[in-house]
This record gives structure tokens, C-alpha cells and sequence, in this order.
């Protein structure tokens, strides 16, 4: 497994989070989404170590992101795949959340992201190698089971070496900080920030990923949403007392992809709204005059007793 290697040499401790990310992904999916979202959080202290940037008062990974956002440092695209990373590493520890197809689309957005910021902080010209997703080693010979196990023991002890390092690196921080007075001139990061964006615009994300982050923010917002799993193709269907965006859901629209529009909501069994994804370069205007008022408009006549209007 290659597809981090070019971390090894400058971030030893990025490589260690993502290699054993990579090494738990078909045996153990809980840990692979913890170790990715430690790996987004990681990323985010290198960055605040470059800068030289103070952390937060209440220095949570929320508030860390919130101060690279406003240096603008923290382009839009990486903001979205930071928060994905969080916010499903919460439910991996919280509830103890595992999906090895959740987990699957997570390495290789951690995988993208540990790009953007190479190409933000090393080499601007960085040129990846093809993310390859790691073979599935549950069932192979024992010595091939054991021997990764080791590998990943070994990769463990680097982490809580380097994460023990890096812990009173910043408690020497904290009490230096809280011993000096300084005053503080607002530092110009427009350079940075430019790179980062031109950085981040070469960052493209896969269908899959952009629906794993569009479900976690219509969770954000009060919804259910899953488009793994939460679609009509699965012969999921509106219940009442839920709010739900279904995924994929059928209309006799023709306007494009065969009239699925990509997330209907119900409020019960309510069809409240339709849900169309595009690019940020796209004339979302012309999707919702076109394509979004389409599919309200040619809803099935199997399911129009969901329909409140078109």
C-alpha cells in the first residue's frame, strides 16, 4: 500500500494515521474512520505549526477550522471534506459507527486532502500517483494476517509517539502564551491563501464523495440521509414521524438521468422538496428553472398521493 508514502519523509505522523487507516479499513471500519478523522485533524495542526498561528482559546477542532477559515486559508471544497471527516470520526467513537463503505470513500477523501495540503505547503506542482484502494486482507493466508497485524502494532506505537511529542509541543505553547503578553499585528495571509484555493480547485472529488458530504450536511440540518442506503432502489419509502431525504428517487421527468432526481425529501409522507447536486461552476439557476422544476412537476403517478404540490 503506496498511496501514502509521499507523507513518510516530512509528516511521519500524517503517514502513520493514514498508513494504519488503510491497514484497519476491511478488518476494523471504526478504527479506519477514526484514524481518518485524527488524520483531517492532524492536517489542520501542521498547518497551524507552518503559520505559527496561536490555537484557540477553546481549542476544539471546530474552533482550529474556524480560525484557518477566516485567515482564508481553508478553501470551501476542503472545509466540506474536513467536516465529513469529523463528523463521521464522532459517530465512529460516540456510537461506535462502522461501514466499510463509508470507510472505503473516507480513505480516499483522506487521501485528497493530504494532496491539497502538499500542494498548499511543500510542492505546488505535486503530482500524486493513482489512489489505489488497498486489497481486502480478512481472508487471506494466516502469515499475510498476522504480518499486517503487526504492521499495524507498529504503526500505533509511531502514533503515540508522535502524538505524545506533538501534545507537549502545545502544552509548552499554552503555558508560554499564558506567561507573555504580546501585542499582536494581524499577519497577511492572502499568498497562502491563494495557493490553497488554486490548490484546492485541482482537488476533484467522485460523485460518491460529494454525496457522502451532502448527506452529512442535510443530517446537519435535521434530516435522514444516507444515499447508500436511504434510496428508493433499496425500496426505502416515506414513514410517518420521519423526515427523510430519499436518494435516487424516480420521477417521469426526461431531462436527464433517466428522470432520478438525486435526494427527494418527505416530511412524513409529505414530498416537500426536491434536491438536485451540482458543481459549484454550475448555473444553479438554470438547474432549478430546469431541471429541479421538471422533476416536481412529473412526479410518478404511483407516488402522487406523497406529492403536496408541483
Amino acid at each position: 500500500m503506496a498511496n501514502f508514502e509521499f507523507l513518510s519523509a516530512d509528516y511521519p505522523l500524517l503517514y502513520s494515521l493514514a498508513n494504519t487507516a488503510e491497514l484497519y479499513l476491511y478488518s476494523d471500519p471504526n478504527s479506519c474512520l477514526i484514524k481518518l478523522g485524527q488524520l483531517a485533524e492532524n492536517v489542520v495542526a501542521e498547518i497551524f505549526k507552518i503559520e505559527q498561528i496561536d490555537e484557540p482559546f477553546e481549542n476544539t477542532a471546530a474552533n482550529r477550522i474556524a480560525v484557518l477559515k477566516k485567515e482564508g486559508l481553508i478553501p470551501y471544497k476542503i472545509d466540506t471534506m474536513l467536516y465529513t471527516l469529523r463528523t463521521l470520526r464522532n459517530k465512529a467513537v460516540h456510537e461506535e459507527y462502522a461501514s466499510v463503505e463509508k470507510a472505503k470513500l473516507l480513505l480516499e477523501m483522506g487521501y485528497k486532502l493530504c494532496i491539497w495540503f502538499i500542494r498548499s505547503y511543500r510542492n505546488h506542482d505535486f503530482t500524486p500517483s493513482q489512489f489505489t484502494l488497498p486489497v481486502d486482507i480478512q481472508h487471506p493466508a494466516e502469515h499475510e494476517r498476522l504480518s499486517a497485524e503487526r504492521k499495524i502494532r507498529e504503526q500505533e506505537a509511531i502514533i503515540t509517539k508522535l502524538q505524545t511529542a506533538l501534545e507537549k509541543t502545545r502544552r509548552q505553547n499554552n503555558e508560554h502564551r499564558k506567561k507573555t503578553v504580546v501585542k499582536i499585528s494581524h499577519i497577511d495571509y492572502s499568498a497562502r491563501a491563494h495557493q490553497a484555493e488554486e490548490a484546492a480547485k485541482k482537488t476533484e472529488l467522485t460523485e460518491a464523495e460529494t454525496r457522502l458530504i451532502i448527506d452529512e450536511q442535510l443530517r446537519q440540518v435535521g434530516w435522514e440521509a444516507d444515499s447508500i442506503k436511504i434510496r428508493q432502489s433499496k425500496g426505502i419509502q416515506p414513514e410517518r414521524s420521519r423526515n427523510v431525504a430519499i436518494a435516487e428517487w424516480k420521477t417521469d421527468s426526461t431531462v436527464s438521468k433517466n428522470g432520478y432526481a438525486d435526494y427527494a425529501l418527505f416530511c412524513g409522507w409529505s414530498m416537500v422538496g426536491i434536491i438536485e447536486a451540482k458543481k459549484r461552476n454550475i448555473d444553479i439557476s438554470s438547474v432549478i428553472d430546469y431541471q429541479c422544476r421538471d422533476y416536481a412537476k412529473n412526479i410518478r403517478q404511483v407516488d402522487t398521493h406523497y406529492a403536496i404540490g408541483t
